[in-house]
């Protein structure tokens, strides 16, 4: 993906039945790194694609630039590409600013069935459904 001065590079390798896919955001005149993401596919779920979007961050100088739903855009984009239905991102409880972001990008929480105990732990997965 191409944007103004912006290259949204990616990088592919499978290790076992993962399929791990590497983007990064570079401002190709200054030749900066603004951002990066992993995507995670799991190959061997036979009806629904299993993906997870892992590390993304933006350098901290220019985040609330776009950049973050620039890379995020791209991963979404490749996760559609492998048919998922759906895609996943931990986010630490305590990081406000993620949380945001992610629910700006159509990320939620799944709601407790009636009954279930809640785990409480340092990290919280969101969901986001894809539309093909």
């Amino acid at each position: 993906m191409k944007t103004n001065n912006l290259d949204l590079f990616e990088c592919t390798g499978t290790i076992g039945q993962f399929q791990m896919h590497q983007f990064m955001l570079i401002d190709h005149f200054s030749g900066e790194a603004l951002g990066a993401a992993q995507l995670i596919v799991d190959q061997e779920k036979r009806f629904l694609t299993e993906v997870r979007v892992r590390d993304l961050f933006v350098s901290g100088r220019l985040r609330r630039k776009g950049y973050g739903k620039l890379i995020l855009e791209g991963v979404i984009a490749k996760a559609t590409e492998c048919r998922a239905k759906q895609i996943a991102a931990s986010v630490h409880r305590g990081n406000k600013q993620a949380l945001g972001f992610f629910s700006a990008m159509g990320f939620v929480e799944p709601k407790l069935k009636a009954g279930a105990v809640p785990v409480h732990t340092q990290h919280v997965t969101l969901f986001r459904k894809i539309e093909p």
